[in-house]
């Protein structure tokens, strides 16, 4: 799992550290952020970026499951 901030992947070398081999998903909490990402990544050439709709807080209010990093 990595976390970045939209303005964190204006640095080559932060954009260097996603992967460009199997999926992508971006996972913010309303989806409005993971848009905006998705589309400055597509601007760079992945292609593999995906985005959860309606974010973390509609997965949550639909009672999907969640795991928890540790």
């Amino acid at each position: 799992m990595l976390k970045y901030l939209l303005n964190d992947l204006s640095d080559t070398a932060v954009r260097n550290r996603i992967p460009r081999e199997g999926l992508v998903v971006l996972v913010c909490e309303t989806g409005n952020r993971c848009a905006a990402v998705m589309k400055y990544l597509y601007k760079y050439g992945f292609s593999n970026v995906v985005g959860l709709r309606s974010g973390m807080r509609n997965w949550l209010k639909l009672g999907y499951p969640v795991e928890y990093a540790k």
